[in-house]
Order: C-alpha cells, then structure tokens, then sequence
C-alpha cells in the first residue's frame, strides 16, 4: 500500500515542467521508444536531461548528455 506521500507526489512531466520554467529549457515530450527530456541550449552547447532504467542494477537514473565535437571550453556545474 502506499504512503499518501506517494499518492500526491509530482508526476514526472510535472518535474520537468517545472525545472523547464526555472532555467528556460525546453521539454521534449518522449514516446512509445524515447522518455521525456528537458533541452537547454547555452551558447553553440546544448545539454539534454532525460532518465533511463538499468535493467542490470534495476535502477532508473537521471542522464545528462551534451555532443562535444569540440570540448574545451564546456564547463558545468551540477548542485542538488
């Protein structure tokens, strides 16, 4: 059973929804194959934000990803 916690917690779109307002990204709503995004562009970078689910430690993590063709000068920082 769970907790009312549980029951009233955000939904996931309501997250990234969220966290798109506050750093001007944009959502990328997924599909059958692909799960939602948020995308925030700074500068010639773009960085993408989704989550995945490891079938090997049965986790699911958050993954950030940005295309590096060229990498000097991409610097982040990453708070909680």
């Amino acid at each position: 059973m769970s907790s009312l916690r549980d029951l009233f917690r955000p939904t996931d779109v309501q997250i990234w929804r969220k966290l798109e307002a506050e750093i001007g990204a944009r959502f990328r709503e997924g599909g059958t194959w692909k799960r939602d995004s948020i995308e925030v562009t700074q500068g010639d970078w773009t960085v993408t934000l989704d989550t995945y689910f490891s079938a090997a430690s049965k986790g699911e993590y958050t993954r950030l990803q940005a295309l590096a063709l060229r990498p000097e000068g991409l610097q982040f920082s990453v708070y909680r």
